[in-house]
């Protein structure tokens, strides 16, 4: 018989401590997304500079937290991966409630009696792929052309009478740095008309450029903007009271519109979305993702400041990003199409 050595608290096999789990940087991260995906929405009522850019970012901050929400969901963290979910939601319905969903039937032209090309760039004033710039204008088939940035040094003026043989109608009035070169024949608009008279405020005076041609009978006018940057507070009010001074004019003046610009602001900040709605100019269909003109590096994720925008009740049309031309900006090409109408209508 064997003697059995009596049990001693020693020979118990303690379990392994489990380490503590510090939960701060958890909450930390939660929170900050809580930040960033408040940031846009809560910015629509801050009438600061500073708020532009939070909601500027509303597209890139959705497929962000999206992403992340994803990421959450896959680890089993899914109060905070719906947290994410909700924020991302609501970011992209404040982008989508202004630019609409993407038309499948935007990726193709129908049958129109009034078909119209046109594209708006803004060329940078420095650009130094001119040589791009002037076969992408040369060969890809435009009507008619909107541009800024086109200062009136030796350089631009050259660039420009370069191009008379393929647009022999332009509009480059001094002062400005914005010019429309058309394949169509234009003439200038009456100086004495609604038009020419409100752009005549020093706030738009230098910064249009327009004209008025002639589209299966009807007189259509031509409009190029290029309104200031709002980079600081004082820029930001100015380019504000542009939008507000711009939208006004077109509204009083009854003949058809295609305005191609610079409004340096994307389809959903207030002002922007305020003077398409007053200036009664309609934002086009586009296909697959929404349409980004700057930066020139980041053409799916970056946002929109470039617009062709005609009046609603007398163009339909799409829109989609052109290639690099060597600007800092992509250009917005559109194909338009001008809807039967009465003459003079809207």
């Amino acid at each position: 018989m064997h003697d059995v050595a009596p049990w001693s608290d020693a020979d118990a096999v303690t379990p392994p401590a489990v380490p503590h789990q510090d939960s701060r940087p958890r909450v930390i991260r939660t929170l900050l997304a809580v930040l960033i995906g408040l940031a846009p929405i809560l910015s629509l009522g801050w009438t600061y500079w500073l708020a532009e850019v939070a909601i500027s970012l509303s597209l890139l901050v959705a497929l962000t937290l999206a992403g992340a929400g994803l990421w959450r969901l896959v680890n089993r963290r899914v109060a905070s991966a719906t947290l994410m979910g909700l924020l991302a939601a609501a970011n992209a319905a404040l982008v989508v409630s202004h630019i609409g969903w993407p038309s499948p039937a935007a990726s193709e032209t129908g049958p129109c009696a009034h078909p119209l090309r046109t594209v708006s760039i803004n060329v940078l004033n420095t650009n130094r792929s001119p040589l791009i710039l002037d076969d992408y204008l040369r060969t890809r088939g435009f009507d008619i052309v909107f541009l800024q940035e086109v200062s009136k040094s030796g350089r631009w003026s050259a660039f420009l009478d370069g191009l008379l043989k393929t647009y022999p109608f332009q509009a480059r009035p001094n002062g400005t740095d914005v010019a429309i070169l058309s394949k169509l024949p234009f003439r200038p608009t009456d100086p004495d008309g609604v038009l020419a008279r409100g752009l005549r405020t020093p706030f738009l005076a230098r910064s249009t450029a327009h004209a008025v041609t002639r589209i299966g009978g009807r007189e259509i006018v031509l409009l190029s903007a290029h309104l200031s940057s709002p980079q600081t507070q004082g820029l930001y009010k100015q380019r504000n009271r542009q939008l507000d001074l711009l939208a006004a004019v077109l509204a009083r003046d009854t003949r058809p519109l295609i305005l191609g610009a610079d409004l340096n602001g994307v389809p959903w900040t207030p002002p922007v979305a305020r003077f398409r709605r007053d200036s009664g100019l309609r934002t086009l269909d586009y296909a697959g993702a929404p349409v980004a003109t700057r930066p020139n590096w980041l053409p799916y994720l970056g946002i929109q400041i470039d617009y062709i925008l005609p009046s609603a009740s007398a163009f339909q049309g799409v829109q989609r990003g052109g290639t690099d031309i060597g600007s800092d900006h992509l250009p917005l090409e559109a194909h338009l199409c001008l809807i039967d109408g009465p003459s003079g209508a809207r």
